[in-house]
């Protein structure tokens, strides 16, 4: 049985993979590096690192808690893996 406060820890994961992998997608494709504000540069690479860290977090969390059976498999959860398993494969293969 899930409670409320699990499904809004669900949701802000869900919410934070969104959000942690729309900022890679325009980093991978060149957006950020055609913008020649120093501004945003600095911005961009304070942010990138623990974006990578935590993208990684949320693979072992959602990894953790379906080992454990703790939760069910849902929709978000489901969605969060992938995504954040794609970023990870990515950082290896993005030169």
């Amino acid at each position: 049985m899930t409670t409320t406060a699990q499904m809004t820890a669900d949701k802000k994961i869900f919410i934070a993979a969104i959000l942690s992998s729309v900022y890679f997608v325009l980093m991978f494709t060149g957006v950020f590096a055609g913008i020649n504000s120093v501004v945003i540069g600095a911005v961009a690479e304070l942010v990138t690192i623990p974006l990578m860290l935590f993208q990684v977090f949320i693979l072992g969390f959602i990894g953790y808690n379906l080992l454990k059976r703790e939760k069910p498999l849902t929709y978000r959860f489901a969605l969060s893996a992938i995504m954040s398993a794609g970023l990870v494969l990515c950082f290896f293969f993005v030169k």
